[in-house]
């Protein structure tokens, strides 16, 4: 299926072809036959709401039979087996009774332990977490932005190095074989090797040519990721310094900061039962605010760095 995200305001030639002169039915050709020249078409709205309004459209809010639903329903996964986490609730319940629960758990017949957090409980988790996030940033975004670099950018700036040497390198390795087989063609019709050699060449150099366009999908994935993930920070800083006086969270907060949310099997703390969770905010994943001695030590560091640079 065409991927609408992937190639908006992109014309595409080639897609389609006849089966031959006499046959002229249409069939479809494969992606890697086709031409794609990007941005030849005005958008109607910019790439990152396009993005970010497909990905809400991914965490759609299924009610249940009892008309009752979650902001978090399509973000909260078991942090033990990764499933989802279903939510639940009933006629017969009151509202802050509301739970998830692991969609693998069937009465202890299934394949994950109960993994269970009541709708309420994570509510006030992800308010607090959203707006210890949103007071941190207020106060020190020049050392969340000095973590976030030094944590995300630095790791990425590697990767994508690596990747774009790849692209260029198999890109190129690609072209080479196709002139190989074109030339293996050649040569087994001029009779300078036997069907049988021409056979084996052919299909180590498509074999190698397959394995290759795979991981060219992969790079070129990977490169398509890193920008979107620099939009995807600038939508997070917009809408987190918007929370400081935050009273309460709306599905527009949520689906606009939190990615992913962990629940893993409670556990007891001092004699008390406790669930952990993990909140992976979009783009920044599970944020660590330092504590005030760190802060004053990385406050220190960037100006330092500031006054090398100057």
């Amino acid at each position: 299926m065409l991927d609408n995200r992937q190639y908006t305001g992109c014309t595409i030639n080639f897609m389609t072809t006849e089966v031959s002169y006499k046959v002229h039915k249409t069939v479809r050709n494969p992606e890697d036959q086709w031409q794609i020249i990007p941005n030849t078409q005005e958008a109607i709205i910019d790439e990152d709401t396009f993005n970010r309004v497909h990905e809400l459209r991914e965490h759609k809010h299924r009610y249940t039979a009892c008309g009752r639903t979650s902001l978090f329903s399509g973000l909260v996964f078991c942090g033990d087996c990764g499933s989802k986490m279903y939510f639940g609730a009933a006629n017969t319940m009151k509202p802050n009774l509301d739970f998830f629960r692991c969609s693998q758990y069937k009465d202890n017949r299934g394949g994950c332990k109960i993994h269970y957090i009541r709708n309420e409980v994570l509510y006030q988790l992800v308010f607090d977490v959203i707006k210890q996030a949103a007071d941190f940033i207020s106060q020190y975004e020049d050392v969340f932005l000095y973590l976030y670099n030094k944590e995300h950018e630095l790791m990425i700036a590697k990767n994508l190095a690596a990747c774009k040497h790849r692209v260029i390198a198999n890109r190129n390795r690609i072209q080479d074989l196709d002139k190989l087989i074109a030339r293996a063609y050649e040569d087994n019709v001029l009779g300078r090797i036997d069907d049988e050699r021409y056979r084996s060449m052919t299909a180590e150099f498509e074999k190698e040519q397959r394995e290759l366009k795979e991981q060219q999908k992969k790079d070129e994935a990977a490169l398509k990721n890193a920008s979107q993930e620099k939009a995807d920070l600038h939508v997070f800083l917009n809408a987190i310094r918007e929370c400081i006086d935050l009273k309460e969270l709306n599905g527009t907060i949520v689906n606009t900061l939190i990615q992913r949310i962990e629940v893993f099997n409670p556990v007891k703390v001092n004699g008390k039962r406790h669930v952990p969770v993990k909140i992976y905010f979009t783009a920044v994943g599970v944020l660590d605010i330092p504590d005030e001695d760190e802060i004053l030590k990385i406050m220190c560091e960037i100006s330092k760095d500031k006054k090398a640079s100057a």
